[in-house]
């Protein structure tokens, strides 16, 4: 039984894979050229391109506000930070804190059905 599922999951995948590689700047040339890479248009110039590159290495973050740290690391997300100030700790990052704790903008029913889930009560 095994065996025919195998069989049905390659046959399946053998139409899958051509669809993933539709439109990302490889075609099927042949049988035994195979897969080749093709130019693919584009709406900016190289320039334009070259200015971006130069804008992203001096402020490594994306649109999310995650910065790029390189290497393995990869995309960092934002984190928190603290300070001091007139003896108080403060928050010195730019995340909204005005947002309501998740358990008081629960509703009644909600905080029902967690307590009963998540609490030995």
């Amino acid at each position: 039984m095994s065996i025919k599922k195998s069989v049905i999951a390659l046959t399946l995948s053998a139409f899958i894979v051509p669809a993933a590689f539709a439109d990302n700047g490889w075609s099927w040339v042949d049988d035994q050229i195979g897969w080749t890479p093709h130019a693919t248009p584009s709406s900016k110039s190289r320039a334009e391109v070259n200015q971006e590159l130069e804008e992203f290495r001096n402020n490594p973050v994306d649109s999310a506000g995650w910065s790029y740290a390189g290497n393995e690391l990869g995309y960092v997300p934002p984190q928190h930070s603290y300070g001091f100030e007139k003896g108080k700790v403060v928050h010195t990052d730019e995340f909204d804190h005005g947002t309501p704790h998740p358990v008081t903008a629960m509703t009644d029913e909600e905080r029902l059905q967690y307590e009963a889930l998540y609490t030995n009560g």
